[in-house]
């Protein structure tokens, strides 16, 4: 029986098959469909019993391994415009062919895969390329991307056609498509079918997706486009294209596997081990369910009279089961009639009682006879906050609103008495009052009755307190504006429309230091000469208030005293009833507001200088690590290529040139590491003047001779703790920057101290704490700066300098490694008064590092020491063997940590050290020391990193015990790192 590709859903696939095919459906075409069904059903249903059984996956332990510890990796890539394969739902979610076979791996292996959604194909395959992408879920296998991804068995194979418009002529093939414009979707496997066999006969016109290409051929800017079968349906009936069909068929299909990205080559083998345990059934319903085999022309007669006959048996048995159906729910529908009009009154009754209670305009409880309660009404919810999950008895209902036990016994006998008097047929008894304990905690005198309703108690409560809470309210105001009056922080004079005092408060004294014998004048012209005396502008003054007392104005406004105080004055009359009746004077003490705004404005100033720098530093400090690799490869060929060149190579200076300024982009690289605080660094505890003195004589030799430097060290040691070098770049970059302001004769001093900073010397510096520091203080006899060069001294690439003679990272430098070593720096300077410098760091109370190492050395040579490297950055791996080579090292060289721990299993010799890069693929330079000491125990480590902030620096600071090595390194730099590895 001839059967074609369709979509599950009802879209115009068959005229887009194939016009040719299409006949009317015969007479009998109800009942085949109904019987079709049947059978349908009949056969699935061994498919759908066979479907809950689920096999086991047999994973390695490498495999389960891989699994549990890298949930951040399985990551899965989705196309949300590849409908019916793969596509985003209405709501976001990850649907199609491709996420339901996912979702049968993800089942099996126990795994989620974190799900992104992708617009772009093309980025789409880079991330798989990457590793960024682990999973593609719906991807055919060309040789291409079997590059950089391994592919599982196919789970779908869909035909590749051509849809052209109806006015095209049918049934073609691509050598028919010759001089025409074919639309192909960029980065999909067509459209590397299609180049290949397009040799120039036919335009290939790459589009975004599926949808454009249609639109593009149904509108004519592209005669035909090459599309799988099943997706252009989906597109063709959702995008309502009517125009378009199949002009013919390709020698092509697409065969969709699963793309693992190669990065993870055990994820790749549990997914294929996952595939292989769905079964059949399994799969082929998935398909069926997205793309289903749909029948395209009749049955033999024979089949036909059994589908026939089936379907009337089943039509007969539905007419039969809708008939008793229908008996059934008329005769129940009756039923239910009688007896609801039998309810209604019984109901109407209830509700009238219901509506009464639960509408009362007073809270109520009914309750039985034996003290279970039936019903509160809303206001009893309302009013006490119970209900009767809180109070379901009488029982419950005692302590809860009769928390003192000697107030709970009286009210209880008091009920005891009135049920006795209900009980005994007497009359209903008195209502009494109660303070009843709200559910809140809140108070309330009620006065509370009882009436019998049958066989249980109607209660109602009558809340007697709202007016003595009144009155307690207006008692507690009253008080409350009296203390409030007192203790307000303002000074307050009340004054009436005739000049007398009506109040002054006790803060209105202390402010104006009010004599006793003042205090209790009701005259206000006696208060207001006194108060004149303290002021700066008495007269001013005293016709400001009289000028206020004959108006209607408010006014606030400044007024200062003779001592430096600055009061608030507030002043606004009093109007009751339209009339003014008095005038009011707040006064409030904003001495230290007025100070701390000043204060606050300059912080201001010396934050925005602080944020600008810390924002340039991040952005300088991540440039810097950029070009580490880059400078690498340069200073290390360039070095290798010079020392196997003749002496008279006439390229020989062009090569010294090329590393020259390589080198000299290093030493800028390593300023804005400095500057940015990121440069890696290994700090030990030292005397400042030790370390100061082992320079001082290369600094004199730098500044020359027509300038006098002197040394004053304190006389005791000056403890710090950091890195050598770092003493050393600031010293240079400040005596060098000394010695270009002088320009010609003058002194720079250098000097150590001890410093003691206590709160009151740090309080107008809020990034710095109170302690103990040593300085480091560089002056000299220079032409000094103005203020705005000050602002700018320590901005990267601000120099007052010519074109040519300065990088602007001398001061940037130093700011960066005070700021690294938690101290900080003060600059004092004015034009042709010279500038000083002066460094605080943290003094350190350890022990103190007696000598301070020589760091030139010459180059020493291998002793035939085996040396195993680790590079992932192919330039970088081949510069440093060359290296290594040269300076006579045996080398066994890896490009991954997996080839390494391979090397270090077979290789039949020792391996003296291991050279590895800190961050790499697969796992860090720290991880893959581990793991190789496992292997040899007493392997020696070196690790080289172009970063700072990385797995083996905390905050830039390298352990005490980690031997490393920054690049860019020069061969001398490395050869005797290496060896002072190897000889520890």
């Amino acid at each position: 029986m001839f059967i074609h590709l369709a979509q599950k859903r009802p879209f115009g696939i068959v005229a887009l098959a194939d016009q040719t095919r299409q006949m009317p459906s015969p007479p009998s075409a109800g009942i085949r469909r109904c019987s079709l069904l049947l059978i349908f059903l009949f056969l699935a249903l061994p498919a759908w019993l066979g479907a809950g059984v689920e096999k086991t996956v047999s994973l390695t332990a490498e495999e389960r391994n891989w699994l549990a510890h890298n949930p951040d990796k399985l990551t899965l890539y989705y196309n949300v415009e590849f409908p019916p394969i793969e596509f985003a739902s209405d709501s976001g979610a990850f649907v199609g062919l491709g996420a339901d076979v996912v979702a049968l791996v993800e089942k099996r292996l126990g795994i989620t895969f974190k799900k992104i959604p992708s617009d772009d194909w093309n980025r789409h395959l880079m991330a798989l390329e990457s590793g960024r992408c682990a999973v593609a879920p719906t991807i055919v296998s060309t040789a291409e991307r079997q590059r950089f991804a391994f592919f599982t068995t196919p789970y779908a194979v869909v035909p590749v056609v051509i849809i052209m418009t109806r006015t095209q002529e049918s049934r073609l093939d691509l050598d028919d498509l010759e001089g025409k414009t074919v639309a192909v979707v960029s980065g999909y496997a067509t459209e590397s079918y299609a180049q290949e066999r397009s040799q120039g006969k036919f335009k290939i016109l790459a589009v975004n997706n599926v949808s454009e290409g249609l639109r593009a051929v149904a509108f004519g800017q592209a005669d035909a486009m090459l599309e799988n079968l099943a997706v252009a349906s989906h597109f063709i009936d959702q995008e309502g294209i009517p125009v378009l069909r199949v002009a013919g068929n390709t020698d092509y299909k697409f065969a969709w596997s699963i793309g693992v990205s190669r990065k993870y080559p055990l994820l790749f083998s549990a997914v294929q081990k996952a595939m292989d345990t769905i079964e059949p059934s399994e799969m082929e319903a998935i398909r069926h369910r997205w793309i289903s085999l749909k029948p395209a022309s009749g049955m033999d007669s024979k089949t036909l009279r059994i589908l026939r006959l089936a379907g009337a048996v089943a039509v007969s048995a539905l007419l039969v089961l809708l008939i008793v159906s229908f008996i059934l729910r008329r005769k129940l529908r009756d039923k239910a009639a009688t007896l609801a009009i039998a309810r209604k009154d019984l109901l109407d009754q209830e509700e009238l009682f219901r509506s009464l209670f639960m509408n009362a305009p007073i809270p109520m409880a009914h309750i039985s006879d034996s003290g279970r309660g039936i019903a509160v009404n809303d206001n009893f919810t309302r009013t006490l906050g119970y209900d009767l999950q809180d109070i379901p008895d009488i029982d419950h209902w005692w302590p809860a609103v009769y928390p003192d036990p000697a107030y709970r016994k009286q009210a209880m006998e008091s009920w005891a008495h009135a049920l006795q008097r209900l009980g005994s047929g007497q009359s209903e008894p008195e209502p009494a009052q109660f303070n009843i304990t709200a559910k809140n905690g809140r108070i309330l005198t009620m006065v509370i009755s009882a009436t019998p309703v049958g066989n249980s108690l109607l209660v109602s409560f009558f809340d007697v307190t709202e007016q003595r809470e009144r009155e307690a309210a207006l008692q507690r105001q009253t008080e409350l504006f009296r203390a409030t009056f007192n203790a307000t922080a303002d000074g307050v004079l009340v004054v009436d429309s005739a000049g007398r005092i009506s109040h002054m408060n006790q803060r209105f004294i202390d402010m104006w230091k009010i004599p006793p014998a003042f205090q209790n004048a009701d005259d206000d012209e006696t208060l207001l000469s006194y108060a004149a005396k303290q002021m700066e502008d008495p007269d001013a003054f005293r016709r400001k208030v009289q000028e206020l007392y004959q108006s209607t104005a408010e006014a606030l406004e400044e007024i200062r005293f003779t001592d430096g105080r600055i009061f608030e004055r507030y002043s606004c009359p009093m109007v009751l009833n339209g009339q003014v009746i008095g005038r009011v004077w707040d006064f409030r003490d904003i001495t230290q507001r007025k100070r701390a705004e000043a204060e606050r404005a300059k912080l201001q100033e010396q934050l925005l200088q602080s944020g600008k720098l810390e924002a340039v530093g991040v952005l300088a400090g991540g440039v810097a690590h950029d070009f580490n690799n880059i400078l690498s490869a340069i200073i290390g060929f360039a070095e290798i290529t010079l020392s196997r060149m003749d002496s008279g190579d006439p390229n020989r200076r062009n090569l010294e040139k090329i590393l020259d300024a390589a080198l000299r982009s290093a030493d800028l690289t390593k300023q804005l590491l400095a500057f940015a605080r990121k440069q890696t660094i290994a700090p030990v505890v030292l005397d400042l003047n030790e370390a100061v003195g082992s320079v001082f004589s290369m600094i004199r030799r730098i500044i020359g001779e027509n300038i006098e430097l002197l040394w004053q060290p304190d006389t005791g040691p000056c403890p710090v703790r950091m890195d050598p070098s770092q003493i050393d770049q600031i010293l240079l970059n400040l005596c060098v920057n000394a010695k270009d302001a002088i320009m010609g004769v003058g002194v720079i001093t250098i000097e150590t101290g001890l410093i003691d900073l206590g709160k009151s010397d740090v309080e107008h510096r809020p990034d710095v704490a109170p302690g103990s520091y040593v300085t480091l203080s560089v002056n000299d006899t220079g032409c000094g700066m103005d203020v705005e060069t000050l602002k700018h001294i320590f901005d990267p690439f601000f120099t007052t300098k010519g074109l040519g003679q300065g990088t602007g990272m001398g001061c940037a430098t130093v700011y960066g490694i005070v700021k690294q070593n938690e101290g900080f720096i003060d600059v004092q300077s004015r034009p042709g008064e010279g500038t000083l410098f002066k460094i605080y760091f943290p003094r350190h109370d350890a022990a103190i590092r007696k000598t301070v190492t020589d760091r030139l050395h010459a180059i020493p040579a291998s002793r035939g020491e085996t040396v195993l490297v680790i590079e992932d950055e192919p330039t970088i791996l081949e510069m440093v063997t060359m290296m290594l080579r040269h300076l006579g090292y045996g080398i066994l060289s890896a490009a991954t940590p997996g080839e390494a721990l391979q090397i270090a299993h077979e290789h039949p010799a020792d391996i003296h050290l291991v050279l590895t890069d800190v961050v790499m693929p697969e796992m860090n330079g720290r991880d893959l020391v581990d793991r190789l000491k496992a292997i040899r125990p007493k392997l020696k480590t070196l690790f080289m990193s172009g970063y700072t902030a990385d797995v083996i620096a905390d905050q830039g600071v390298l352990d005490a015990h980690v031997d490393f090595i920054h690049k860019p390194f020069s061969i001398k730099d490395l050869a005797a790192k290496i060896r002072e590895v190897l000889d520890a």
